[in-house]
């Protein structure tokens, strides 16, 4: 660990250039988002306090975290990249220090803490921070702020695509997309989360506007391979979820447009998820050249870094927890899909809180229930189920949530952990919810009032 000071001079310097910045662009973000900037401004804010309780809670309450490692080594990094910038291409285009390391006998003299961090993602990280610490002068502060800026902004994409779906509900979805509480608390600042939330809206917008309204624009080919460029490099697990559950979606849009049907049995639905777990297959499996990517392996991994983890966080009187006993096959864990997504959606429990710090988890998982239990007492249960078969875009965030949820639960085994992971999985499943409300409630009883309308008139 390094000892760099997390705040200093740098930081009111730093901050204050970007103020005055802000302050000067103001006018012209106001007049790029018109109507909608208020709304942007009041979320935004609201990260901006996110980003100051999750510093606060790794420096006061937990004395350190990633966050901080992340910071002190992109710091040495970047000390590196000054002193010699001639070595920038060898330093950001090889996968980890240890390659870097046997090329320069100066560069591992200088940088012997980087070892620790030959995991290529966590190096991926270190750099976008390197490079972000040179426009902010150094400044922790001014760089969470940013990438919190970032990440929240490409959130926003996403919340104006379902918005321009669904107008009728965007302020349920504003809410969903942009102020989960973990979703703020969680995924801001100088993160691995942070950044495939940049990654996931920026790619969810591309896709959306390239393959499914079919805009011909070499941006929207630019936002999906930047998006999944950034998502595989941080968690490819999350890009091996949502790509094909992206392509699902184009699937079910052209078979529901294609046949002119309402689907209302479980075919469709299981169909679907066939066709995902099978695609997860061909992204994860491609031949036998790469059979340590095969879908059996990935689990056994998995489960195996999951008790890892478990086993630790015991020995540290931590927050962890355990599924019942499966096989690490694809049947196995399509055993325990109940159990887990109920672990991902709902625990911790009040009862099996070991530290305050998974309170709030608890009491969203107790709010989102009793969402659920709502909108099936209004709706109906087989209602509730018709709502969902009838409609590609709920299938989708389904789908995508299931499997984003299953992975992360069977391969965390620790609260704090799952709490961090869950993030795109549990966005997409309220946002699934807010569409079967519109959907199984408000729209048929829009309707009804038309109708009454036009028979008395």
């Amino acid at each position: 660990m390094l000892n760099y000071p997390i705040i200093g001079i740098a930081d009111s310097f730093s901050l204050s250039i970007y103020i005055v910045l802000y302050v000067i662009f103001r006018k012209h973000i106001r007049q790029f988002l018109g109507s909608d900037f208020k709304l942007y401004e009041r979320g935004l804010f609201c990260w901006f306090i996110g980003t100051l309780l999750f510093f606060s809670l790794f420096y006061f309450y937990y004395g350190w975290g990633d966050t901080f490692n992340y910071f002190s080594y992109g710091k040495q990094l970047q000390k590196y990249l000054l002193s010699h910038p001639n070595a920038f291409f060898e330093i950001y285009f090889s996968k980890n220090i240890s390659y870097l390391s046997q090329k320069s006998y100066y560069f591992y003299s200088m940088l012997p803490d980087l070892l620790l961090f030959e995991n290529t993602s966590n190096y991926f990280v270190i750099k976008i921070v390197s490079l972000g610490l040179i426009f902010t002068f150094g400044s922790y502060l001014s760089l969470s702020l940013i990438l919190t800026t970032f990440a929240y902004s490409s959130l926003w994409l996403i919340f104006s695509i379902y918005r321009r779906i669904y107008p009728d509900v965007q302020q349920f979805l504003y809410i969903t997309v942009l102020l989960l509480p973990n979703t703020i608390i969680w995924g801001n600042g100088i993160s691995k989360e942070s950044l495939y939330l940049i990654g996931l809206g920026i790619l969810f917008w591309g896709f959306y506007y390239f393959i499914i309204e079919r805009k011909k624009s070499i941006k929207y080919i630019f936002a999906i391979t930047f998006g999944s460029y950034l998502i595989f490099s941080i968690k490819s697990y999350i890009f091996f979820c949502i790509f094909p559950s992206l392509l699902t979606w184009k699937f079910l849009i052209g078979f529901y447009k294609y046949y002119n049907i309402v689907p209302k049995k479980t075919i469709l639905f299981t169909l679907s998820t066939i066709l995902s777990l099978a695609l997860i297959g061909s992204l994860l499996g491609v031949g036998n050249f790469m059979s340590s990517f095969a879908i059996n392996t990935i689990i056994e991994e998995a489960l195996t870094y999951g008790n890892q983890v478990y086993e630790l966080s015991e020995s540290m009187n931590g927050s962890s927890y355990k599924l019942s006993d499966f096989d690490p096959t694809v049947f196995g864990v399509l055993k325990i899909i109940p159990e887990g997504l109920i672990t991902a959606l709902f625990r911790p429990f009040i009862w099996e809180i070991r530290k305050p710090i998974n309170l709030l988890s608890s009491i969203e998982g107790v709010i989102l229930f009793s969402i659920i239990l709502y909108l099936i007492y209004k709706i109906g249960i087989l209602k509730f189920l018709q709502t969902i078969f009838k409609s590609p875009n709920i299938l989708f965030c389904l789908i995508f949530s299931t499997l984003f949820l299953i992975g992360i639960s069977i391969s965390s085994f620790n609260f704090g952990t799952l709490i961090r992971y869950k993030l795109p999985g549990e966005m997409f499943f309220v946002i699934g919810l807010c569409l079967i409300y519109y959907e199984g409630y408000l729209k048929p009883m829009k309707c009804n009032e038309e109708n009454s309308a036009i028979y008395y008139n």
